[in-house]
């Protein structure tokens, strides 16, 4: 194999141009090729090589599957589906090295031990059930890593659909099966891949040593905060929001705002207490100032630097921390978007026991451990943890939902919890990996896009009408309020 074989990929990936197979069978080479390039990454990175010098990975201590593991995965093949038989044939597989993590969230392929094992199949309860190779319904494709969760599964490929899915542990195996009843869930493999290389290429996902002594790093593979790319990404969506609200105003009605002009500065964001390097900081220094009033239902754009400043509740808070071992830095909320009306959320639960702060523990404390300002806020981050979401979002809602079964949804179709006062437009479990993060603030942008141009939500001569009451049509036209899942976290 040449090298450039093993890092262009391009043609590979999954796009909406280049979409997954879907007859059926696996895509043996595409998926080969796209394991490989994550194998060469993790490569040069652990042994600190340069591509040129990928040549060394396809010496003599690369082998298949069946070549490394020997006897012992020639008595398994048997139970494996042979089409996942023809891909740890076509995979790269480095013999005498202690396994290294394939990705963030995951190890290299199963041992024989791990991908075929009773207790895999009794979690899924399965055991008696055969596909129409008359082999076992699930194999165990790449373990999590071992110190994410107890009992922990990881990437499970269904023999007889040829399709994974994402378990993280043996307690959430119930949540996949039947599979025609969690189709959502169990997607192509080439699918996966490409969702994590994207994530590489995004900058979400980087490789390299740990930078403090409490960053949680697996093996080379670290998640980021945020990355550029998202960034960008999450202005264009703000900007083609901004777009469709300005498109359905009256001329007179825009305000003369210098089209030049972005919508918060640095120097206003310092006033606000936020941090030198956060999501927040980059969107609202890079995104254009909008020609009106109101960005959703009661929600408001910060024209005003001063207010913005005095509106945030958590950048000036005395963090409490239980843990005195843990002192990794805790990025804020930001509250970007606030109710225009000044209108505020309670935390109070159903008992004193109750407490509805969607962020971190260590922010739980006065003046907002009770209520804070209700709108749109920046996910907060704990600096170097495993479920950084920087680039996400809670919109904190001056009312309870309903929620439960006839309420509002989140993109993987559960229902929200009652009383629930975060969740709206969240997505729940995601299928693709990954710890259970906020729903990021573009595809927010973009269900909000659809309300506007469907007709959804008037505009008005201020921008968009009503009050953040209008939400509270999420738990009987749920559908409207509802983000179908993407492959992106």
């Amino acid at each position: 194999m040449a090298l450039n074989q093993l890092l262009d990929i391009q043609d590979v990936l999954v796009t909406a141009a280049n979409p997954a197979r879907a007859d059926g069978d696996l895509d043996v080479e595409r998926c080969a090729r796209l394991h490989n390039y994550l194998v060469a990454l993790t490569w040069m990175e652990r042994h600190q090589k340069s591509a040129q010098e990928l040549n060394e990975l396809m010496g003599s201590n690369q082998w298949s599957y069946f070549t490394v593991f020997g006897d012992e995965a020639d008595q398994v093949r048997e139970r494996l589906d042979p089409q996942l038989s023809a891909l740890l044939e076509s995979i790269l597989v480095l013999e005498g090295e202690e396994r290294p993590e394939l990705f963030l969230w995951v190890q290299g392929v199963a041992a024989p031990s791990e991908i075929q094992n009773d207790g895999i199949l009794e979690a899924f309860n399965v055991e008696y059930e055969r596909t129409d190779d008359d082999v076992p319904l699930i194999a165990l494709l790449y373990p999590m890593v071992m110190n994410i969760a107890p009992h922990s599964l990881g990437v499970v490929y269904h023999q007889q659909l040829r399709r994974v899915a994402f378990v993280q542990t043996m307690w959430e195996a119930e949540l996949v099966m039947p599979p025609d009843e969690h189709d959502d869930v169990w997607v192509p493999l080439e699918s996966l891949l490409s969702h994590w290389i994207n994530l590489v290429r995004r900058g979400k996902v980087s490789l390299g040593e740990p930078r403090w002594e409490a960053e949680s790093v697996q093996g080379v593979w670290r998640i980021e905060a945020f990355g550029d790319a998202q960034v960008a990404s999450t202005v264009a969506a703000f900007d083609r929001l901004a777009t469709a609200i300005e498109q359905r105003m009256d001329l007179c009605a825009l305000l003369p705002v210098d089209g030049d002009k972005h919508l918060l500065s640095d120097a206003d964001l310092d006033a606000a207490g936020a941090p030198a390097s956060c999501f927040a900081r980059s969107f609202l220094t890079q995104v254009r100032t909008p020609r009106f009033k109101h960005l959703a239902p009661g929600i408001e754009v910060p024209h005003d630097a001063s207010a913005f400043a005095a509106r945030q509740a958590f950048t000036q808070l005395q963090l409490q921390r239980d843990d005195e071992d843990d002192d990794r830095p805790i990025v804020p909320p930001i509250l970007m978007f606030a109710s225009c009306d000044s209108r505020t959320v309670s935390f109070d639960g159903a008992d004193e026991y109750e407490n509805r702060n969607p962020f971190p523990q260590e922010l739980h404390v006065a003046p907002v451990d009770h209520s804070a300002p209700a709108g749109l806020y920046s996910e907060a981050v704990k600096l170097g943890s495993l479920d950084m979401a920087g680039e996400s979002f809670r919109l904190l809602l001056p009312f309870a939902l309903v929620g439960g079964d006839g309420g509002a949804r989140l993109s993987d179709g559960s229902p929200v919890n009652e009383g629930s006062i975060s969740d709206l437009f969240q997505h729940g479990r995601f299928p693709l990996g990954g710890l259970q993060m906020a729903q990021r603030l573009e595809r927010l942008f973009d269900a909000w896009i659809a309300l506007v141009e469907r007709g959804v939500w008037r505009v008005g001569p201020t921008g968009v009408e009503g009050s953040m009451d209008v939400f509270r049509d999420a738990d009987t036209a749920w559908h409207d309020y509802w983000i179908p899942l993407d492959l992106e976290i």
